[in-house]
């Protein structure tokens, strides 16, 4: 894998007055989309590419957001859109944006390049890649993300498929939360632990670091706390 692209453009009408809840609280939530259904993003990233090294982005505010807090109307003080390269340990470079601040025209496009084609994505620039996506190669085949999926799982035999989806559950949830009960009543660890999940959030918290900085960071100095630009914000807040 060489390179990958994942952006987002989309609009929330400024004029219609949501809800508040804790999430759009930037000190409560730690920041908007980013660090919310973004995390989930950035563990696929690890997981599928490893560790940044650097990490440079520009982070917006581009509209106000009205929201309903009891009797009175408060706004949103989260971003709403990013713009954010990543260079990885591996070499491989990325790009990944999101805004819900683009009127007129929406749109999605996701794609994974490596040296004999790419993959592209038909999901979100959150939770993918997705089972209607496709291998394109560079001589123009095309190969079914759930056509992989099926050759995988064919692939792993019956202890395979016992050992990564036991009782045959498939969905997400299921696994993890079997997973959990596995490790307590064996005594073994989780195979995702609260450092992996530390690790997925310092990506995002990487991308705001650097824009509050105006400068590209070190992923492992955002990792370690060394950098808090953008934290140093909800620490005062809290008295941290």
């Amino acid at each position: 894998m060489q390179q990958f692209f994942a952006q987002h453009a989309s609009y929330c009408d400024p004029t219609s007055v949501r809800p508040w809840h804790w999430r759009t609280d930037q000190f409560l939530a730690g920041g908007g989309e980013l660090m919310d259904t973004g995390a989930h993003y950035c563990d696929t990233l690890r997981y599928l590419f490893g560790d940044p090294r650097t990490v440079f982005a520009s982070v917006r505010q581009l509209q106000r957001l009205p929201l309903q807090r009891d009797d009175q109307v408060v706004y949103d003080n989260r971003e709403d859109t990013w713009v954010a390269t990543l260079e990885f340990e591996s070499g491989l470079v990325g790009v990944w944006s999101c805004t819900t601040a683009a009127p007129g025209h929406a749109f999605t496009h996701l794609v994974y390049y490596g040296t004999e084609g790419c993959l592209l994505d038909q999901g979100d620039v959150f939770l993918g890649p997705f089972p209607k996506g496709k291998v394109i190669l560079k001589d123009g085949a095309q190969i079914p993300m759930e056509r992989l999926q099926q050759e995988f799982l064919a692939s792993l035999g019956e202890e395979g498929r016992a050992r990564l989806f036991p009782y045959g559950w498939m969905e997400g949830v299921q696994l993890e939360c079997y997973d959990f009960v596995r490790a307590v009543s064996e005594g073994e660890p989780v195979e995702v632990d609260g450092t992996t999940g530390m690790k997925a959030k310092a990506i995002g918290a990487a991308i705001l670091e650097s824009a509050a900085l105006g400068q590209a960071v070190s992923y492992q100095d955002v990792l370690a706390g060394r950098i808090e630009a953008y934290q140093q914000l909800i620490n005062e807040h809290w008295g941290l």
